[in-house]
């Protein structure tokens, strides 16, 4: 089975999404790279800023580190939603150059072939794969723990899906999801 297929940023947003959600630790760190440090920075920031007489000094310390955590988690979630689009849309303009958006992937008994249009292809046996995640927008197939190549379930036919489901069950010893 042969398919062509372009990545969209929306693509590229559910499989990071898919990615994250396949276990219970890339969630958790997940949440505290993007909001637990910041928060824990500004805390110490109020707390700092008390001590060097920039606060005033009728609160404990506590109060302000306290005060710190509820600024920044309220600034967080205002704008989880714009830092968030933001992020992914410089991931994927760097992962993804316009002109490198377009690609084609071919699924046998041998193995997965996959190539953006217009550079070498990259073939994989079906041993080489470590696991496989899908939902209703994405599919991986992981490479190494945290690489994998990403498919869009939309380019599939029902009976294609079927079809790597199939291969999938034959020659993947571990399915993720």
């Amino acid at each position: 089975m042969n398919l062509e297929y372009s990545i969209t940023l929306a693509d590229y947003q559910a499989a990071q999404s898919l990615h994250w959600r396949q276990t219970f630790a890339r969630r958790v760190l997940n949440f505290l790279i993007y909001d637990g440090i910041p928060c824990l920075a500004a805390a110490t920031g109020c707390a700092l800023m008390k001590k060097f007489g920039l606060l005033g000094s009728e609160f404990p310390y506590w109060f302000e580190f306290l005060l710190g955590l509820v600024i920044a988690s309220i600034y967080l979630l205002i704008t989880a939603k714009g830092r968030n689009t933001r992020r992914f849309k410089n991931q994927f303009g760097r992962n993804f150059p316009p002109d490198k958006r377009r690609a084609w992937i071919e699924f046998n008994d041998k193995g997965i072939a996959s190539a953006i249009i217009g550079t070498t292809p990259e073939s994989h046996a079906w041993s080489s794969l470590i696991g496989y995640a899908q939902d209703d927008k994405m599919i991986l197939f992981y490479l190494a723990k945290n690489r994998f190549l990403i498919f869009p379930s939309s380019a599939m036919s029902p009976d294609q899906r079927a079809e790597l489901n199939a291969l999938v069950a034959r020659h993947v010893a571990k399915k993720k999801s």
